[in-house]
C-alpha cells in the first residue's frame, strides 16, 4: 500500500483514526524504503492533525506512530558523530523529514492537551493534561536536535511553546512529577516534565553549531543521566556566574549566561539554571583521560570523541568567552578547498599526492584510506583539485566568516582542514579549520579559524605500527606559537601517538624524528609538535 490510509464518510474520503486499522497500516509499510515511508507517515500525520476526534483517540495513535518514529531514530538517526562526507549528504534529507514527522507528533499532542485545556469543565477536578504536554515537549526536543544536526537557526515559538509548558506544569506543581511516555523498541519510558525541559535546553547551550557532524545527538543522549546535576531556582544574585543561566518562561528564547542577563529585565517568571555540579563532573572525567585513566561507565559518548566533546561542554557551560577583537565587516571574496589532500596539492604547486609506499611495494593493493574521487577531478594528465569561491561576510583578528548562495559540491563538516586563498595572490594559500556552520534554506556561511598563516608540504609515515600507518601520507610542516623555530605537523587524523618514531620526507630529504605534543585533534586531522 503506497498511499495514506482512507475511509469513507459522509464528507467523502477521510483519513482512517481507528487505531486498529491504523496499526493494520503501520505493519504493512516498506520500513526498507525511508524516503518513501517516512513521506507517508508524515503525510498520514498532518491528515490526522486535521481530523476532529477524540483527545484520547488522538494519543492513542500518536502511541502507534511512534513505533515506526522511533525504529528510524535508532537505525537513521543515531550513528553518532563518526560521519563521512559521503554519509552526511544521505543523512541531511533524513534529518530534514524526521524533523517534520517530530513537529506533527509534537503538534498533534499540542492539540489533544489544548482540548482537555479548553473544555468548559473545571479541569482541576479531573487529571491535568500532563503526559500530553510531556509527550509534546520531548517530540519538540527532538525537532530541535534535528534542526542542530542541520546547521539551522532555532525555529521560531519552539522556545515559545517548551517554557509553556515547563511554566504551566510548575504551576500546578506536576513538573517534577513522573509520567510514562512512549519510547524506544515499542516500550513506555518514564520522566518528567523538569528532566526533559532541562535535557533540551542544556543541549541548547552547548554552542551546537560549532560542533562535529552528529555530535549534539550523542550529548542529547549523555544528558539523560546528567541533568540530574542541574537544577532549576527562582532568579537570585550569584557571586561566582560560571555555570549559571538565565531564561524568562514568558519569551520565545533559551537561557542565557548569567553574565550576559540584563538584571533589569528580570520578573516573577525568571528563572536560574544552575549546572555547576555537572562542570565538576565534566573536569573530572577530562582528568581520567589526561591520565590515562578508564572514564565513568555512565559516559555513553564515543571514544574517538570523547576527549574533545567533554572539553567542548565544559566552555560551553561555563563561562562564556569573550571576543578581544571584534570582527569588522568586510567585503570581498575567497577560495575554499576542503581536505588534506586538497591542500596539498594547492600548496604543493598543483602536484597531487603520490603514495610512495605503494608506489614501492605494492601497487595492486587498493587504498581505501581516502575516497581521492569524492574531493577531486581526475584526468589523464593526473589526479586536479577545484577550489570554490565564498563572499566575505566580515572578519576577526583570526579568521573570517563567509556565506554562499548555493550548497558546495563538496561537503564541509565542523572540524574538517581547509586551504583557504584571500585572492591577493595566486597561490596564497593559508591553512584554516571550520569552526561553525549555520544553514538556512539554500545559504550556507561557515566559520573559519587561522591556524597556519604559512606551511610547507611534506609526506610522513610512522617507522612501526600497522600496515596504513607505514604508508607515507600528505602533512604539512608549519610554524607553532609564531616561532619558525618551533615547528609542528597537521596530517590527517590517527596517526599520532606520543613518542612515536616518524619519518618525516622534505625536498626529498628523509629525516627520522620522534611526535612530541598534541596541540590539536579535531575529526579529520592532528597537530603535533615533534623532536628531532
Amino acid at each position: 500500500m503506497e498511499q495514506i490510509p482512507l475511509k469513507k464518510s459522509s464528507k467523502g474520503s477521510e483519513i482512517e483514526t481507528r487505531p486498529i486499522y491504523i496499526e493494520e497500516w503501520l505493519d504493512s509499510l516498506p520500513y526498507i524504503d525511508f524516503k518513501k515511508t517516512s513521506a507517508l507517515l508524515n503525510e498520514a500525520l498532518i491528515a490526522t492533525n486535521k481530523a476532529d476526534i477524540k483527545s484520547s483517540t488522538r494519543l492513542e495513535l500518536i502511541r502507534l506512530y511512534n513505533r515506526p518514529y522511533q525504529y528510524y531514530v535508532a537505525s537513521q538517526i543515531n550513528a553518532g558523530a563518526q560521519h563521512t562526507l559521503q554519509t552526511i549528504d544521505a543523512m541531511g534529507s533524513q534529518v530534514s523529514q524526521m524533523k517534520q514527522i517530530a513537529v506533527s507528533l509534537s503538534y498533534g499532542c499540542k492539540l489533544a492537551f489544548d482540548a482537555a485545556l479548553n473544555k468548559k469543565t473545571l479541569w482541576k477536578q479531573s487529571k491535568p493534561p500532563i503526559d500530553a504536554m510531556l509527550m509534546s515537549m520531548n517530540y519538540l526536543s527532538h525537532a530541535l536536535i534535528f534542526s542542530f544536526l542541520e546547521y539551522a537557526p532555532i525555529p521560531k515559538n519552539v522556545w515559545q511553546q517548551l517554557n509553556f509548558i515547563y511554566d504551566f506544569a510548575e504551576s500546578i506543581e506536576c513538573h517534577k512529577k513522573i509520567y510514562s511516555i512512549p519510547g524506544e523498541n515499542n516500550k513506555d519510558t518514564s520522566t518528567t516534565i523538569d528532566h526533559t525541559y532541562k535535557k533540551i535546553m542544556m543541549a541548547s547551550l552547548v554552542d551546537p553549531h560549532h560542533l562535529p557532524f552528529g555530535a549534539i545527538w550523542e550529548i542529547f543522549e549523555q544528558l539523560d543521566s546528567w541533568v540530574e546535576y542541574t537544577q532549576i531556582h527562582p532568579m537570585q544574585t550569584v557571586s561566582n556566574s560560571s555555570g549559571y543561566f538565565v531564561f524568562d518562561l514568558t519569551a520565545d528564547n533559551k537561557a542565557i549566561a548569567y553574565e550576559k542577563f540584563n538584571q533589569k529585565n528580570i520578573n516573577n517568571k525568571t528563572r536560574l539554571l544552575d549546572t555547576t555540579p555537572l562542570e565538576n563532573l565534566i573536569q573530572k572525567q577530562i582528568d581520567l583521560i589526561k591520565i590515562g585513566q578508564p572514564i565513568d561507565k555512565s559516559i555513553v559518548l564515543s571514544p574517538f570523541y570523547a576527549k574533545s566533546l567533554l572539553v567542548h561542554m565544559l566552555k560551553a557551560w561555563g563561562l562564556p568567552p569573550k571576543r578581544y577583537f571584534p570582527r569588522k565587516s568586510k567585503s570581498g571574496k575567497l577560495s575554499i578547498v576542503s581536505g588534506v589532500r586538497a591542500i596539498y596539492y594547492f600548496l604543493n604547486n598543483g602536484n597531487a599526492f603520490q603514495n610512495e609506499t605503494a608506489t614501492e611495494n605494492e601497487t595492486d593493493e587498493i587504498d581505501i584510506t581516502e575516497n581521492i574521487a569524492d574531493e577531486s577531478k581526475t584526468s589523464l594528465s593526473g589526479t586536479h583539485y577545484a577550489s570554490e569561491d565564498w563572499r566575505i561576510v566580515d572578519q576577526g583578528s583570526g579568521g573570517y566568516a563567509v556565506i554562499r548562495d548555493e550548497k558546495p559540491k563538496k561537503a564541509m563538516r565542523v572540524g574538517d582542514l581547509v586551504g583557504i586563498n584571500i585572492g591577493e595572490k595566486d597561490n596564497s594559500w593559508i591553512i584554516g579549520v571550520t569552526r561553525w556552520l549555520m544553514v538556512s534554506k539554500t545559504i550556507h556561511k561557515v566559520g573559519l579559524q587561522i591556524i597556519a598563516d604559512t606551511a610547507n608540504p611534506v609526506v610522513l609515515r610512522a617507522s612501526s605500527g600497522s600496515k596504513a600507518d607505514r604508508e607515507f601520507r600528505p602533512a604539512f610542516l608549519v610554524g607553532h606559537n609564531n616561532n619558525p623555530n618551533e615547528l609542528s605537523l597537521i596530517v590527517e587524523k590517527g596517526l599520532y601517538i606520543a613518542d612515536r618514531e616518524l619519518e618525516l620526507n622534505r625536498d626529498g630529504k628523509k629525516e627520522i624524528i620522534t611526535a612530541g605534543t598534541l596541540i590539536e585533534s579535531s575529526i579529520s586531522y592532528e597537530v603535533f609538535s615533534y623532536k628531532s
